[in-house]
């Protein structure tokens, strides 16, 4: 990962730890991120970071038969982001 790709994870931890304990449908999170990241980050980037703090266990996702995709952040996402913030 490069620092471009460190940033979009930091903005996604930042926006569902402000969100904490609620599920953010994905289109609402990558426009929380865009507002953190500049310039705003592509799709492509947004799915890949995703893809990392997903596989890292930092957030999770619950994915309904019809609409977004809802992603929290869990507990392992908490400590690391405040772990990153230092």
């Amino acid at each position: 990962m490069n620092d471009r790709d460190d940033r979009i994870v930091m903005a996604i931890l930042a926006a569902l730890k402000t969100l904490d304990g609620y599920l953010v449908p994905e289109p609402v999170l990558h426009a929380e991120v865009n507002l953190r990241v500049v310039p705003n980050a592509l799709l492509s980037e947004f799915g890949e970071a995703l893809r990392t703090a997903e596989s890292r266990r930092w957030i999770g996702a619950v994915r309904p038969k019809l609409g977004p995709t809802k992603w929290g952040l869990r507990d392992e996402g908490a400590a690391a982001y405040l772990e990153l913030c230092k």
